[in-house]
C-alpha cells in the first residue's frame, strides 16, 4: 500500500492511497479522501482487533443463552 498526503491550503491535506497485491485483488484499487483542520481535540480511533473483551463478552452472554434455554423450569402450581 502506499499512502500520499498532499497540502492543499493552510486547513486541508489530500489524503489519497493505493493498493496493490495481486494475491488477493484482481486489479490495483485507490482511495481518496480531503482532511479538514479541525479546532476540537482529536481522540485515538482504535478498532477491535485483538480487543478480547468482546470476545469475552460474546461468549458470555452465549452461555447464559445456552443456561437459560436448557434450564429446567418448576411446573405451574394447579
Amino acid at each position: 500500500m502506499i499512502e500520499k498526503f498532499t497540502r492543499v491550503s493552510d486547513n486541508e491535506l489530500n489524503y489519497v492511497f493505493n493498493v496493490t497485491d495481486p494475491i488477493y485483488y484482481a486489479r490495483d484499487w485507490t482511495g481518496e479522501t480531503n482532511l479538514r483542520r479541525s479546532t476540537k481535540r482529536i481522540f485515538e480511533f482504535a478498532c477491535h482487533e485483538g480487543n478480547y473483551s468482546v470476545r469475552d463478552m460474546l461468549e458470555a452472554a452465549r452461555a447464559d443463552d445456552v443456561k437459560i434455554s436448557t434450564a429446567v423450569l418448576p411446573t405451574s402450581a394447579k
